[in-house]
């Protein structure tokens, strides 16, 4: 690290930590209250908003900088523009102060980065991408060993950039990236999102800054700051979420069930005669009440729409998906059977898991959709499967019941049932992942 540097890593925290206690006058009580409630939202009183949020370590760096260096009070003076005016400052802090009042919230990609020169090169995505065609705003060269081992090209985070213009690149950035020509720092970081985040945050950012001049969008970043931070948590969640698993009518399969009772028309166990019309039946006729394999089927164009199985004092209806399900209730309806008005729903990934620890799935196997996508879904539940509390080990997992004396011969019980849903294959995979 140059001299410079360093000294810039010791003078950049006490310039901040005078700015907060600069904010702390109660002249500025009125421009905090109106930035809660900008940020959150929500409408506090001082002492509120100083033991809820400033007292909070995560809302400090989500809210703080934004409230000194972003932020436009009711007075129309940033805090951290009146800091540089007022407090009393070196020439060498007042650099330091008009780069942390020009910084902004942005998203970038990692372009580089170099452990051993504990380098990254970064590029602002406000302007797209080189390789769609865009021109960028340039490189940037951020020195900071750690995030230079933690982070990998491609991904992109969402960071308060400290552009430092006086500051001299190192030599070493020419042995990174020949076109990289600014110096920041990192105030900041609020996510880090995988590469295929990438399109979403350029349409949005596409969205926000189209038509605007440079310095506009450079504005705007610094008033629109806690939207992009809630973005950052969308599309964080909305890349982590489970993949919705569909049919080929391109219907997410939701597993949808209801009991028909006998009295509500299917008393002894007779299948209503005008449904030979609608299903076709395995059993057609009368069909013993008790039987529980016995179902009758509506097929479609190959595509199983939804069944009726028997089951003590009535039958199960069931369907893959609520649309089906909606049509399985309206013809029913035509035939003068009335299904009760709610009915169960179970995503597929949720009922893998059960089938996986009970051993059983009932029926819903038989269905070819619902099997195609349950051979889908098995691999990511067999990951998960010897580190997930089961209900037969009192809520431990398979992996720390086999550790325990007798705990072999338990989990190989489990295994059995694993193997009866989910076949040997899959019980062999999940053997070797505990071994």
């Amino acid at each position: 690290m140059s001299w410079e540097e360093a000294r810039l890593k010791q003078a950049l925290p006490r310039v901040i930590g005078r700015c907060m206690s600069y904010s702390a006058a109660t002249c500025f009580d009125e421009a905090l209250v109106a930035a809660v409630r900008r940020f959150y939202g929500i409408d506090v009183d001082v002492a509120t908003a100083e033991t809820d949020i400033l007292e909070d370590d995560f809302e400090r760096v989500r809210f703080f900088p934004w409230f000194l260096w972003d932020f436009a009070p009711p007075s129309g003076v940033p805090i951290g523009q009146r800091f540089l005016a007022e407090g009393e400052l070196s020439d060498y802090e007042r650099g330091i102060v008009r780069a942390l009042a020009g910084s902004s919230v942005a998203f970038v990609e990692v372009v580089e980065t170099s452990p051993e020169l504990g380098f990254l090169v970064l590029r602002d995505l406000r302007a797209g991408h080189p390789s769609e065609g865009h021109h960028g705003l340039g490189d940037i060269v951020v020195r900071d060993g750690g995030l230079a081992t933690e982070l990998a090209a491609g991904q992109v985070s969402l960071l308060r950039l400290v552009h430092l213009t006086n500051m001299t690149l190192p030599a070493e950035v020419g042995e990174l990236e020949p076109g990289a020509k600014t110096f920041a720092m990192l105030d900041a970081i609020y996510a880090v999102l995988p590469p295929e985040a990438r399109p979403l945050v350029e349409t949005e950012l596409a969205h926000m800054v189209h038509g605007l001049e440079s310095s506009d969008a450079a504005r705007l970043m610094k008033e629109r700051a806690p939207e992009l931070l809630d973005f950052a948590e969308h599309v964080l969640q909305k890349l982590t979420e489970p993949q919705t698993l569909m049919n080929v009518d391109g219907e997410p399969i939701v597993l949808c069930r209801t009991f028909l009772a006998d009295a509500q028309g299917a008393a002894s166990g007779t299948l209503p005669g005008s449904t030979a019309s609608l299903f076709a039946p395995l059993e057609m006729g009368r069909v013993p009440p008790f039987v529980h394999d016995s179902r009758a089927v509506w097929d479609e164009e190959g595509r199983t729409i939804g069944w009726l199985r028997s089951a003590p004092g009535g039958w199960i209806v069931e369907s893959s998906s609520r649309e089906r399900f909606a049509r399985v209730d309206e013809a029913l309806g035509h035939l003068g059977v009335q299904l009760p008005a709610l009915h169960s729903e179970e995503e597929l990934a949720r009922a893998v898991a059960q089938w996986l620890a009970l051993g059983e799935c009932e029926a819903w196997l038989t269905d070819h959709e619902v099997e195609r996508a349950f051979r889908g879904q098995l691999g990511e539940s067999l990951a998960q499967w010897p580190d997930q509390p089961h209900p037969a080990l009192g809520r431990r997992t398979p992996r720390e019941v086999k550790g325990e004396p007798g705990g072999e011969i338990v989990v190989a019980r489990l295994l059995q049932r694993v193997r009866k849903v989910a076949g040997e294959a899959a019980g062999a995979r999940l053997a070797s992942l505990l071994a």
